[in-house]
């Protein structure tokens, strides 16, 4: 899917929008879509999307048309005029974080409906994402199914604010066989207290924490320069404190109690919009097979990525002495740790600060190093990952093993 803006001319009258829209009520698409299609289709009515067609004769066509199902492979729509079968075409689809994105296609069927309606099947040259484009609450069975599976996968360090035991059980339950490193606090200083000593890829928080206020805490982590992302789990209903927390930097609110996939799915969003999982192929250290350097590397990555906050930070603010401070710690300290390919991407850093005196003129080699940071990974199989969390009472945890506190 690629970003573009296009101008779409509305083809259907009041009259035909009515018809329309008894069409769509009567069920319509059932008999007019191929059933050996291989993916599994979901109702997508009453939205108008935006359609281009390439007619066969020269010339090219936008419409804003109604939807009637979506696939991953594909698209039915009610269209207000006859529309050549292999035609070529592009699909102007809202995602759910409200971006227009096109999708190409060719229409593979047109099939008279009614007066001038007819319907068209279009098919995508390339499979999208559902999830791009559908409310987890409207996710097919395959595709709910698919994110329970992939949570196998999942990998990064997330931090869950709950005063309640037996939501920090359900939860490490729910991740218990990926190789996500899952952190409890039930309170507010407790929760300062674990962002203060390592780094989070995620944090999930509680709206209602005894006698604190979760949209407080939240706040809190915000003034303490957490930058990802922060969803609310909650049974909270009210408006106000649901605003509350958005307005302190809430990321995502889901209420309780969950579903499991919902959760799982936006976790898997979360973790790949950090770099925690996905991307390019992990870097390991060159000394973690050597006895007694596996938690010190953990504990190291943690710093690692602390400082590469503070550095993203810095950038933004455009404060050039602590961003070149950021990348000489690292330079200093990459290598030692057994991350020679880290020493040398903060040096190249350095010496392109030094040479401009400019950070979006470095910007090039600071994106750089950003990127390899998010491939620093700890081999799984050492004695040191995946860690239990770290709290006076231990949570369930969300891998088989309890390795030690810290790394």
């Amino acid at each position: 899917m690629a970003d573009e803006q296009l101008h779409y001319r509305v083809v259907l009258t009041d009259g035909q929008k009515a018809e329309l829209m008894n069409l769509l009520k009567e069920g319509w698409g059932s008999k007019q879509v191929d059933n050996r299609r291989v993916h599994e289709r979901v109702e997508y009515w009453l939205r108008e999307v935006g359609l281009e067609i390439v007619h066969p004769g020269g010339g090219v066509g936008l419409f804003l048309v109604y939807p009637r199902e979506v696939s991953a492979g594909g698209i039915s729509v009610i269209h207000g005029a006859f529309v050549h079968p292999h035609s070529r075409c592009k699909v102007q689809m809202t995602t759910t974080h409200g971006k227009k994105q096109l999708v190409t296609g060719r229409v593979v069927w047109c099939n008279h409906l009614r007066g001038s309606l007819h319907g068209l099947g279009i098919q995508f040259d390339q499979p999208i994402d559902l999830k791009l484009i559908l409310e987890r609450k409207d996710w097919p069975p395959s595709l709910i199914a698919a994110t329970m599976n992939a949570s196998k996968n999942f990998a990064g360090k997330i931090l869950y604010i709950d005063d309640q035991e037996v939501e920090h059980e359900l939860l490490a339950f729910y991740l218990r066989n990926s190789a996500v490193e899952l952190y409890r606090a039930f309170d507010r200083d407790q929760a300062i207290d674990e962002i203060e000593k390592r780094y989070f890829d995620l944090i999930i928080c509680d709206l209602n924490l005894g006698s604190g206020r979760g949209e407080k805490v939240i706040s809190d982590i915000r003034q303490a320069e957490f930058r990802g992302p922060i969803i609310v789990l909650t049974s909270e209903s009210t408006h106000s404190r649901l605003e509350a927390a958005q307005n302190a930097g809430a990321t995502k609110i889901i209420p309780k109690p969950y579903e499991p996939a919902v959760l799982l799915g936006l976790i898997e969003e979360c973790l790949k919009s950090v770099g925690a999982q996905g991307g390019e192929d992990p870097i390991y250290s060159e000394l973690g097979d050597q006895p007694g350097m596996a938690q010190m590397i953990g504990t190291y990555l943690d710093r690692v990525k602390r400082i590469t906050n503070q550095l993203v930070l810095a950038i933004e603010k455009e404060d050039l002495e602590s961003v070149r401070h950021c990348c000489q710690t690292l330079r200093a300290t990459g290598t030692g740790y057994g991350f020679p390919l880290l020493a040398n991407a903060a040096n190249q850093a350095i010496i392109a600060l030094d040479a401009s005196s400019s950070i979006p003129e470095s910007q090039a080699e600071l994106e750089r190093l950003e990127a390899l940071v998010r491939r620093l990974k700890l081999r799984s199989n050492s004695s040191a990952s995946p860690i239990a969390t770290p709290t006076s009472q231990p949570a369930p945890p969300s891998t088989t093993t309890n390795p030690p506190r810290g790394s």
